[in-house]
Order: C-alpha cells, then structure tokens, then sequence
C-alpha cells in the first residue's frame, strides 16, 4: 500500500457535532435567538393558597387543621419550657412553650402545669397561628407569640 493511500488516524475521526438544538436541529443552542429556552414550557405563574404555601406544595401536602388530640405536656426543666405536640394529619409537630411565657407561674413543675392547664385554649390558638405561617417541625413559643 501507498503512503498517500493509507489513512491516517487523524483522518479517520469523525466531523465534529455541530452545536445545535437537540430537539428541531436548526440553530445553535449558544446563538443568541434563544438557545435551549426556546422549547422549554412557558413558566406558571406561581399561585399561593390562602395559608401561603405554593400551589404545588398543597396539592402534594394539603394543608390540614391543626387538631391537638392528645392532652398531654411534659415539663422540661433544663430547658424551662413545656412541650406539647399537634398533628396536622398524619404530621407529628412539637411545640414548646417557654416558662416564662405562662402568665403568672410560680416556680415548680406543678406550677408550670397548671398555668399551661389554665391557658390551653389561648396556647392552642396562638400554636395554629403559628402553623399557619409555615410549616415547620418545632416551633418555640415566647411571650411575643401571645402580645
């Protein structure tokens, strides 16, 4: 064989893919008539539900009534707050309150749980609030939370 009939490596290679638009191949995704942007799906405009939550997280998570089934509360003393816990359907949200946001309680775990007793439906109410505004796992209420 020839020298000039033989191939060389370089000459094997393929030609080079032109830079164009993978869905209709006529114009190039870098060029400046809109690339790639071109095809995609033109954007919603974002709905909020009247919670404020994006309409696409409601329709996945609905948001449902905060319900307070179970009764009980514990005192923790080191952190001198009392805990309780809501369930937004199947969704376990712990609440803390702290001592000092209980009106007028003296000090002594008793104490703390009776002043908790005696403003449950306030404490309820001010915890929905709360939940309204966002969905979070824990939530630590403080007296500005009740003002």
């Amino acid at each position: 064989m020839a020298k000039s009939q033989k191939r060389s490596s370089r000459e094997i290679r393929k030609p080079k893919k032109k830079n164009r638009c993978r869905p209709c191949g006529t114009h190039s995704r870098l060029s400046g008539q809109g690339g790639w942007k071109r095809h995609q799906a033109p954007r919603q405009a974002k709905r909020l539900t009247p919670a404020g939550a994006p309409a696409l997280f409601s329709r996945m998570y609905p948001i449902m009534a905060l319900d307070f089934p179970n009764q009980s509360r514990s005192y923790d003393e080191h952190g001198h707050r009392i805990r309780f816990t809501g369930h937004d359907g199947m969704f376990e949200v712990m609440f803390f309150i702290r001592a000092d946001a209980l009106k007028y309680p003296a000090d002594g775990e008793a104490n703390y749980l009776a002043a908790f007793d005696a403003a449950r439906s306030t404490i309820y109410a001010t915890a929905r609030k709360l939940y309204a505004k966002g969905r979070k796992a824990m939530y630590v209420m403080t007296a500005a939370d009740f003002a």
